[in-house]
């Protein structure tokens, strides 16, 4: 039993039966995007902070909003779409400002620190985060999720690994939890799927979510706990934490008005197999 222990970063705490693992948050996509954001603000290092904290403001309904009241050195884009657009926004925030952006805080991706050292980037993070835990603090967010302790139920396991065959080689479990309902950046979307699959167990059910998604399901909410479905051990795991993680998010977004899903869009990332 997991209790008053961070499952990643910060003190939103998860009480729960699984032993937290770290999600991986750097791969070569995120690298890719941090050089790319090196050169577009002339920046030496431009780092993503991982961690749920961070995620809920930049998955936020209002985010926009918060980061002009309580972060003015922050830039906020809604994507990162043409390098023209991220100009404008960007000249329009010099205009406003006066000033060069330290933080960038991109829609559903997540939040950026920037900057020419290493010591810097560090200094920024921890007065950033430092800023986003006393407003969640003050909105009354930073609380514990609660997982159900219940026993597992090898029954309903042997279910799940039945109807969803290959795709469940591996399960990890715990109590049931106020899932999300979907997915909140393409990292969460890449291990725990576009949204947990919570209907009743049958065929037909699959294949209906199947052809909603266009992948198949790495989170199955059945009876009183969650699955996460793997072809791997890590991957089950990752499916879980992935979830508990997105609940985390949503639970803190409610500071800045409640969380914004992203679209039911069909990606081969989801049908990664891990």
């Amino acid at each position: 039993m997991i209790s008053n222990k961070g499952i990643l970063q910060g003190k939103a705490w998860i009480k729960s039966d699984v032993k937290p693992m770290r999600l991986p948050s750097i791969d070569d996509r995120v690298r890719h995007l941090e050089t790319f954001l090196c050169r577009f603000f002339d920046v030496a290092v431009a780092q993503l902070v991982p961690g749920p904290k961070a995620y809920g403001l930049a998955c936020a309904q209002n985010g926009h909003a918060a980061c002009r009241q309580f972060f003015p050195d922050t830039l906020w884009v809604s994507s990162l779409g043409l390098a023209s657009d991220m100009s404008k926004q960007l000249a329009a925030y010099r205009s406003t400002t006066g000033r060069e952006p330290r933080q960038l805080v991109v829609q559903n991706l997540g939040v950026y620190v920037l900057g020419n050292t290493h010591r810097q980037i560090n200094r920024r993070s921890i007065r950033f985060l430092k800023k986003l835990r006393e407003i969640y603090v003050k909105a009354g967010v930073l609380r514990e999720l609660s997982c159900a302790s219940v026993p597992g139920s090898p029954a309903m396991e042997k279910q799940i690994k039945f109807h969803f065959s290959g795709d469940a080689e591996f399960l990890a479990s715990t109590g049931i939890f106020i899932y999300a309902l979907g997915g909140i950046t393409p990292q969460h979307l890449m291990h725990s799927g576009p949204a947990p699959f919570s209907a009743a167990l049958s065929f037909d059910n699959i294949q209906k979510y199947r052809d909603l998604y266009g992948s198949r399901p790495k989170v199955v909410v059945a009876g009183d706990r969650v699955y996460g479905l793997g072809l791997t051990e890590t991957g089950s795991r990752l499916a879980l934490e992935s979830a508990l993680e997105t609940a985390l998010v949503v639970m803190l977004s409610e500071a800045f008005g409640g969380v914004v899903y992203l679209p039911n869009i069909a990606s081969p990332v989801f049908s990664e197999a891990v």
